[in-house]
């Protein structure tokens, strides 16, 4: 079953943007094709984030630190946040793959 899963990205050291909110792209990645995208998205609110992720039938978000107003307009919008991650993209993309990416949800007790 084809899914496609975003997490955010800093192009510039190549890794997971840790904050939602000024991430400046998305690594996509689609689990049929094995394809990667980069998508820009520098000048987008929290809000057209989200409404951006849903558009491109994004399933699951891989991130940093993200509010807890934008993880409920996600979740809204059917798509799953696992924060607390830290890293390069294609490796937390395939701990979660495998049921081994822990995020930490703990992070906005």
């Amino acid at each position: 079953e084809e899914m496609i899963i975003a997490t955010t990205f800093d192009r510039a050291k190549q890794r997971i943007k840790w904050h939602f909110g000024e991430t400046e792209s998305f690594y996509l990645y689609n689990t049929i094709s094995k394809s990667i995208d980069v998508l820009s998205c520098d000048l987008f609110s929290h809000r057209d984030l989200i409404a951006y992720l849903s558009s491109l039938d994004v399933e699951v978000l891989i991130c940093g630190d993200i509010p807890d107003t934008d993880v409920s307009f996600l979740k809204q919008s059917h798509i799953e946040v696992i924060m607390g991650v830290e890293g390069k993209p294609r490796e937390a993309i395939r701990k979660y793959l495998e049921g081994e990416l822990k995020g930490n949800a703990s992070l906005h007790p």
